[in-house]
């Protein structure tokens, strides 16, 4: 009995000890598990900072020479020519009216920007010269409306392209305007996303300017430039008065390609489509 009893107990302490041995290997081999999981977040984490900054370099860079070749256009100040308009804002009540239940069916705010770019498009049917570019002594009229938003960041201006606006609805550019204008924020622009505009859209109006004139970026031959929205009292065509929303609407574009007239006529279309064209 006695001789059983101890070969029980060594029994059991041999399972024990078994046991032990492959809690320990189970063990190590967990902790070396998450070493190399941690070390490879480490390393994609790294891969992705080098990515970001590598396409944050290259986008900055692209701004820089775009500057530039502005800087030296805006010299030659024959080249560059200002128009300016006034227009009714009427889609400053439309906004307030229905800002809330346009977010919660389309994921996106409203906001003038959206309605100007799609004024632009549809504007730019009539005057495809302002939707084009100069390369060397050719003009060439883009058949695709590719529209920059300048978006303030940080370290200045960023510009992200709206593509094809001319095929997108409202609440497409709406969504796509805020889908760039985050990404430029968030330093999420890839190069491809700030290349290939045609013609460029600033909304100062944002930081409560009348109005202002913006410079045109190369190779681009236009911009449009936003005012704030204010309430006025105006004259009406029966010689009354009343208290409208105005917006002053001005465009710089190449005189090289286009002339006043020109210019004139594309924002008197312009203003005719922003202001009886308020459809969601």
């Amino acid at each position: 009995m006695v001789v059983l009893d101890i070969s029980i107990q060594s029994r059991v302490i041999i399972g024990i000890s078994a046991m032990l041995v492959l809690f320990t290997s189970f063990l190590v081999v967990f902790i070396y598990n998450q070493r190399k999981k941690l070390q490879y977040h480490k390393e994609l984490q790294a891969m992705h900072d080098e990515r970001q900054k590598l396409l944050s370099d290259q986008n900055v860079m692209l701004e820089q020479r775009v500057m530039e070749r502005t800087a030296e256009l805006s010299e030659q100040k024959e080249v560059l020519q200002k128009t300016l308009q006034e227009l009714k804002a009427s889609q400053s009540q439309l906004i307030q009216k229905e800002k809330e239940a346009f977010l919660a069916k389309y994921g996106t705010k409203l906001t003038i920007t959206s309605f100007a770019a799609r004024a632009t498009a549809k504007a730019l049917k009539d005057y495809p010269f302002l939707n084009s570019s100069l390369e060397d002594d050719t003009i060439v009229v883009k058949k695709f409306v590719n529209i920059g938003i300048a978006v303030s960041i940080d370290q200045g201006i960023m510009v992200p392209v709206v593509k094809n606006c001319e095929e997108l609805s409202l609440a497409e550019i709406a969504k796509a305007v805020g889908d760039v204008s985050a990404k430029a924020r968030s330093n999420q622009l890839s190069p491809s996303d700030v290349q290939d505009g045609t013609i460029t859209l600033t909304n100062f109006g944002i930081s409560g300017v009348m109005m202002g004139v913006p410079i045109i970026r190369y190779p681009e031959v236009a911009i449009l430039g936003l005012g704030a929205i204010q309430r006025k009292v105006v004259a009406l065509e029966d010689d009354t008065m009343a208290i409208r929303s105005v917006m002053h609407v001005s465009l710089t574009f190449d005189h090289r390609v286009i002339d006043g007239m020109y210019g004139c006529g594309f924002l008197n279309s312009l203003k005719e489509h922003l202001e009886q064209d308020a459809a969601l």
